[in-house]
């Protein structure tokens, strides 16, 4: 006589014992894992854009009609204030200066702030240009990180009359650029 082979009973053993040997395993296995350490990814960041070393040009106008004369407003930043009177037509105020990238991300310029230059466009021609080109300041101009550029900030009377005739005509003007990360 034959026996018959039982197939549903050994796939049910076999099903049993392989349940029962990855129960073992995972039990084995499922431990806390603890992984404790530092880690230093980079440098950590840095921003340090800011105005140095300001010089008024020779040939600008001085002495009276210099009311504030040009100055950073502070050692981080990049603003500077002056007030100036420009008399005569071709009587200009200039100044050069640093704007330096001390920090660890490289900039570029968001915008320029001419203050003041809207309410006397029609007596001064104002200027802000590298000093090692003939190119104006634009947006987007790259000030990378350890970089350090000189620019000239110029304000020139364009007006045809003397402007002392048309009173105390005073220019109250400011300059800043404004820098974002590149």
């Amino acid at each position: 006589m034959k026996k018959e082979i039982n197939y549903a009973g050994i796939t049910i053993a076999v099903l049993a014992v392989s349940v029962l040997v990855m129960s073992i395993g995972y039990a084995l296995q499922s431990q806390l894992l603890t992984i404790n350490g530092n880690t230093t990814i980079g440098e950590t960041a840095k921003w340090d854009v800011h105005f140095e070393n300001l010089i008024v040009s020779n040939g600008s106008v001085g002495g009276e009609f210099v009311y504030t004369p040009a100055n950073i407003v502070s050692t981080s930043g990049t603003y500077v204030v002056y007030y100036v009177k420009l008399p005569e037509k071709g009587d200009y105020y200039e100044f050069t200066l640093d704007v330096v990238n001390d920090g660890n991300i490289d900039a570029e310029v968001s915008s320029i702030i001419l203050l003041g230059s809207d309410n006397y466009k029609d007596y001064v021609d104002y200027t802000v240009t590298y000093t090692d080109s003939e190119d104006g300041v634009y947006g987007n101009d790259s000030l990378l990180k350890g970089e350090k550029r000189n620019i000239k900030v110029r304000v020139e009377n364009i007006y045809e009359k003397n402007v002392l005739e048309l009173g105390d005509l005073t220019f109250n003007l400011s300059f800043a650029i404004q820098y974002v990360q590149k």
